[in-house]
């Protein structure tokens, strides 16, 4: 994956809904599966 992440734009997208996440290290393999009852409070969290 050559495109750099861009928290801020990504953090205005997220709902406060809840639903599964998943993140990926640089070659594309999923690192982690998490879980969350407010997607957005969530993300908030994990990229202040």
């Amino acid at each position: 994956m050559s495109d750099q992440f861009d928290a801020k734009a990504f953090l205005k997208t997220v709902t406060s809904q809840p639903g599964v996440y998943r993140m990926y290290d640089a070659g594309g393999t999923v690192i982690y599966v998490g879980k969350a009852k407010d997607l957005k409070k969530t993300a908030f969290q994990l990229f202040p």
